[in-house]
């Protein structure tokens, strides 16, 4: 067999495994979305701030767009291959910002929209989004060799996993800080026989504020996980298409994770108290304001006691 035809194989099994790939990405990703679609009304009714609303759904829409345009590039009109690939990855950018975004009002309603916090994380966010608009650049899309013309992946540029490295950086700099925060208080109603690990888990915390730790916990763990991994994919010494594939497969993980969680929050009862005999002095400001519910524009851990420390 010539190095022609063997090429020509290659770029055929590689344009069907990466249809295959991501075929099965849109199908889990748009389930997740079908199984959570009450809860999401439900949320979003209660949200008050439309910026919120507006970063939530175009992480989800945007990663359903990504998805279905890498899917349907290999049978793309060729004249138009390179802007339709453009148009994916202009998508996955915006819905990685938007995801990003849910975290920046994550960290300030646990700081009591401290202008401080706010001014970090806002210019951490903002780098997240300005790398996810270079990622846009150093990709591309071409059309294959060979009497089968169809689009195909033709440029992933190392400097791409700085993308990554940005958005690594960003997660762990919020999981840090909402850890501390809420760590710090737990250590402070912890006995003195309590584990060190019971602490760090929120132990003494309200229900919601040990859920707010531990879904920020679960989620950095799965996204840093899925972002080291992607940016070892990107330095593989394999084809550029098989390592856009790698790469590109946590993606969905990260929306669906950070949806949940924001969810999650909005969905919380009034009626989740603390632990018996303790107590949750974080006053957390939100986006959310629901008569009855453990939430409102002022408050998000609410304390039985009289006073709140607030950042």
């Amino acid at each position: 067999m010539s190095s022609a035809s063997s090429s020509l194989l290659a770029w055929v099994w590689e344009a069907q495994t990466a249809r295959y790939v991501n075929l099965a990405l849109l199908s889990t990703y748009i389930w997740d979305w079908l199984l959570s679609l009450s809860d999401e009304f439900t949320a979003i009714q209660r949200c008050r701030s439309w910026s919120t609303i507006l970063a939530y759904l175009l992480s989800r829409t945007g990663v359903v767009g990504s998805i279905f345009i890498n899917f349907m590039i290999p049978i793309a009109p060729i004249e138009h291959c390179n802007s339709i690939f453009h148009l994916g990855t202009v998508l996955g950018a915006v819905a990685s910002g938007a995801t990003s975004f849910l975290f920046l009002y994550r960290i300030r309603a646990v700081y009591g929209r401290s202008m401080v916090i706010t001014a970090v994380f806002g210019a951490l966010w903002l780098a997240v989004a300005i790398s996810g608009a270079a990622f846009v650049f150093l990709t591309s899309g071409t059309i294959s060799p060979g009497p089968r013309r169809q689009c195909i992946v033709n440029k992933l540029r190392p400097e791409s996993m700085f993308v990554l490295w940005v958005k690594g950086a960003y997660d762990t700099a919020v999981f840090v800080a909402i850890s501390h925060r809420m760590a710090s208080i737990s250590r402070a109603k912890c006995a003195s026989t309590t584990s060190p690990w019971s602490c760090a888990r929120g132990k003494g915390l309200s229900q919601l504020c040990r859920d707010v730790l531990q879904d920020g916990q679960l989620y950095y763990f799965a996204s840093v996980g899925t972002t080291l991994f992607a940016a070892i994919a990107i330095m593989l010494p394999i084809n550029v298409g098989w390592r856009m594939i790698f790469s590109e497969s946590g993606f969905p993980l990260d929306s669906s994770m950070a949806c949940r969680v924001f969810r999650r929050v909005l969905l919380a009862p009034k009626n989740e108290e603390p632990e018996p005999g303790t107590s949750s002095p974080v006053l957390m400001t939100t986006f959310m304001n629901e008569p009855g519910y453990l939430y409102d524009d002022h408050e998000m851990c609410r304390d039985d006691s009289p006073a709140h420390a607030t950042l």
